[in-house]
């Protein structure tokens, strides 16, 4: 009888446990299926609210540690992000995604030694990763060792001839070098891959405008906004362009236009009035 009282304990406690986990499991996909909801809609600190819930139940839930990392990132909280992403290499070491993360968080805190450290382990296992082939191309170039860095962003092209990045990169090494012919002739290959895309065409205008063929960058920049005319920072760009040829009239209309479109393109017009005059603006973020 007492034999069969102890089996009956254990068959209840073992019950009561695996029915504890099977909860946990529930509760803890719950939080990160209702967190997945909130960032769609963009209500992000409450996703990070549910992958917080998530964690607690589970501090080596790596879908929740991932999707922490990455809403931190929409919230533009980098430092919270950065921990997250180290807590989410400390749980899977071998997330390649993870690991090119924190590469690029290094190299955005100038510690090009942890960041190649990341990039080498990846490209260890996968040589042909282009992601970390960008990065560690990125890092030669940051090492002023061009001669590494263009080979690096030319076997990216190799692999990938529609990486428009890899061209843009391999020009600003020429451009380094003083190598204006390549650096153009790079730059109109990646034109002819992607005829749309605006940013090629405004670094050709920079080559052109160092180049004082300042006929050509109007021409590029008229055509990247003809390509893209919704994009107001490309009228931005062109004010700022016709300001440095000092045709203040023309640029100050384009950007009274732009302001009557709404406030936030009012708050960059400082950016060209107060230059000075002659000085020829290339300021532009995609």
């Amino acid at each position: 009888m007492l034999r069969l009282k102890q089996l009956l304990i254990f068959i209840l406690l073992a019950f009561f446990f695996v029915a504890g986990c099977a909860s946990n499991e529930e509760k803890k996909l719950s939080h990160l299926e209702k967190a997945q909801a909130y960032f769609e809609k963009g209500e992000y600190k409450s996703a990070v609210l549910e992958l917080k819930n998530a964690l607690q139940i589970d501090p080596r839930y790596i879908d929740a540690q991932l999707q922490l990392a990455e809403t931190y990132m929409k919230i533009g909280n980098s430092q919270q992000a950065f921990n997250a992403y180290l807590r989410a290499a400390e749980l899977d070491p071998d997330n390649t995604d993870t690991q090119l993360k924190l590469a690029t968080f290094f190299m955005l805190g100038r510690k090009v030694a942890e960041a190649r450290e990341k990039v080498e382990r990846v490209l260890k296992k996968d040589p042909d990763n282009i992601e970390a082939l960008m990065l560690l191309g990125g890092i030669h170039d940051f090492e002023n060792r061009p001669d590494e860095a263009e080979a690096l962003f030319e076997k990216v092209i190799a692999l990938d001839r529609s990486q428009v990045r890899a061209y843009l990169a391999l020009s600003r090494v020429y451009l380094g070098q003083r190598k204006i012919f390549e650096a153009e002739q790079i730059l109109l290959e990646a034109i002819k891959i992607d005829p749309a895309a605006s940013r090629p065409r405004l670094e050709l205008a920079g080559v052109y405008i160092s180049q004082r063929k300042l006929d050509n960058a109007g021409d590029e920049i008229k055509k990247a906004i003809e390509a893209n005319p919704d994009d107001a920072g490309l009228y931005i760009f062109q004010a700022g362009f016709l300001g440095g040829l000092r045709k203040k009239d023309e640029a100050e209309k384009l950007m009274s236009r732009l302001t009557e479109e709404g406030e936030r393109n009012a708050s960059l017009i400082g950016e060209f009035v107060d230059e000075p005059k002659g000085k020829i603006i290339i300021r532009y973020q995609s």
